[in-house]
């Protein structure tokens, strides 16, 4: 085996690893807070999701870029702690007005969002790894998290402690926490992280200021598009519990949770070939056959696993008792509508990176944008309609996700590049000279 295909398949076997972390901590975690404890702890988390990739607003993929040309490690640690903190300043006293005002809890609002901030600081780490052709190891440090978060549940279970929202929040901030701990020692960057705190400790504010403001604009276009995306992401659940729907919140909750294992399992493919894309890209060449074998595969798993699950929970009645296996099988109706979804998502995972490989940053954002307004005013208008809630956010995301594709493949086909596609097909463009 080559050196390559060894690092691919070691690759997969990790992230794989991170993944079955995943899915048991979501069994543990639903079995031990019961559907609607688990439909609020989801909620919690989408909000804060929401507002850390506000405090981030792109910084962190933009840092790849400046990383790739290769500004010093401080220097970057030093530019992300100070545009997070800013940013943080700014937008903590609305994330707990609006937890205020949706009945949340203030702790487990602070918690994820804390959290999330975490993860992203990690992305420095992480890029550094991929700059050095380290993907396995770079891959790690992205499950790490989870594996860490799993076996912290299953030791309050263990050991009969209740765990609620705050509680599984708390776990949440603690694995995280570990985890970019372990970023920083496999990257080897722990100088850096300190030299970067101690610059920005005894830096001028007026200083960080302007620099602030150089970030913001250079990363704006990355920050809106990538907000929007985790805005379109947990768009669904937000929704339902604005219209006060309580009973199908967990419902929602688990499709995201679904939807997020099975992308995430695919961005394995898309971390390795982040530098092909950025390469591809400054060749104005846009390649969608990654996004269209991924969009297939992802359909495919989807569709056989609800079909094979009601099977398997009659044959094992210890596993059709989980609460987790309940709520997926109520899942069921939606087969296909769901698994459509889940495949444009992955597809749109794909065009999204080759785009930012491109520099086609303004036809990101138009993309993200009509597919999150089309799918907040499409679910709204089906739930006022009459429509069940699930079915509502899922047409909604499927017709929005499809509607984003397409205008992203458009406009940046527009502007001169070469779109590749599978050989049956004509490809779409040339080369802008």
């Amino acid at each position: 085996m080559s050196g390559r295909a060894a690092g691919a398949v070691a690759s997969f076997a990790i992230k794989g690893l991170g993944l079955a972390a995943q899915a048991a901590a979501l069994v543990l975690i639903t079995q031990a807070m019961g559907v609607q404890g688990f439909g609020s702890y989801s909620l919690v988390l989408s909000i804060a999701s929401i507002a850390a990739q506000a405090a981030d607003f792109g910084i962190g993929r933009y840092q790849f870029r400046l990383a790739h040309r290769g500004r010093a490690t401080r220097v970057l640690v030093f530019w992300s702690l100070g545009f997070r903190l800013a940013t943080t300043a700014l937008l903590l006293p609305l994330l707990l007005v609006h937890g205020w005002r949706a009945e949340v809890s203030t702790a487990a609002l602070l918690l994820g969002f804390a959290a999330n901030l975490l993860f992203q600081l990690a992305y420095l780490n992480r890029h550094l790894l991929l700059l050095q052709e380290r993907v396995a190891a770079a891959i790690l440090v992205e499950t790490a998290p989870a594996l860490f978060f799993c076996v912290g549940v299953a030791l309050s279970l263990a050991g009969a402690v209740r765990v609620d929202v705050e509680g599984a929040l708390l776990l949440y901030l603690l694995a995280t926490f570990v985890g970019f701990l372990l970023s920083i020692a496999t990257a080897r960057t722990g100088a850096s992280w300190a030299k970067g705190a101690a610059m920005l400790a005894r830096a001028r504010v007026r200083q960080v200021a302007a620099g602030l403001a150089i970030l913001l604009r250079r990363s704006s276009l990355v920050g809106i598009e990538t907000f929007v995306a985790t805005a379109t992401f947990n768009a669904p659940i937000l929704i339902v519990a604005s219209l006060g729907n309580g009973t199908a919140t967990p419902q929602v909750a688990l499709y995201q949770r679904i939807l997020g294992l099975e992308v995430a399992l695919l961005s394995v493919t898309v971390t390795t070939r982040l530098k092909r894309y950025y390469d591809s890209g400054s060749r104005r060449t846009f390649d969608l056959r990654p996004a269209l074998a991924s969009g297939v595969l992802v359909f495919a798993l989807n569709a056989a696993g609800l079909l094979l699950l009601a099977p398997v929970a009659a044959m094992v009645p210890q596993i059709g008792e989980l609460t987790l296996v309940q709520l997926a099988l109520s899942l069921r109706p939606q087969l296909v509508p769901l698994a459509a979804v889940t495949a444009c998502v992955a597809a749109y995972s794909h065009c999204s990176i080759a785009a930012l490989g491109g520099d086609w940053l303004r036809q990101r954002c138009l993309s993200g944008g009509i597919a999150l307004c089309v799918t907040a005013v499409v679910a709204t208008i089906l739930t006022r309609a009459g429509s069940a809630p699930l079915a509502a956010v899922l047409h909604a995301s499927l017709l929005g996700q499809a509607l984003g594709i397409a205008v992203l493949v458009a406009t940046v086909a527009r502007r001169g590049a070469h779109i590749h596609l599978p050989r049956p097909f004509p490809s779409i463009g040339a080369p802008a000279a």
